[in-house]
């Protein structure tokens, strides 16, 4: 397969560009992905202890335990918060770091 696609020490002629670029298609980067806030914060979750929390602070809730069920939800929406900085800083720094040339 390596020696199929090497070019010759002189390029490709237009004829074999063109060749290639029917059979393989254009040599385009794939696409990124969109980054969406609210749908990674909502992935958080899905995480199975802060599912147990919500659990929780609903069975609280439906007690009658308001100030539990308060509690509970305000720890859960501040870890999430929290953790949701961490990951949009963490891509900020990745950006970056891809961004920026080598020295």
């Amino acid at each position: 397969m390596a020696q199929e696609i090497q070019p010759e020490s002189n390029g490709l002629t237009s004829a074999e560009a063109a060749a290639r670029l029917e059979q393989q298609g254009p040599n385009d980067p794939a696409p990124r992905k969109r980054y969406s806030a609210i749908a990674e914060f909502l992935s958080l979750f899905l995480n199975p202890l802060v599912l147990i929390l919500v659990i929780a602070a609903i069975a609280s809730f439906s007690l009658g335990e308001v100030a539990d069920g308060a509690i509970i939800a305000v720890i859960v929406l501040a870890t999430t918060a929290y953790l949701l900085l961490l990951e949009i800083g963490k891509r900020l720094v990745f950006r970056r770091a891809v961004e920026t040339p080598a020295r």
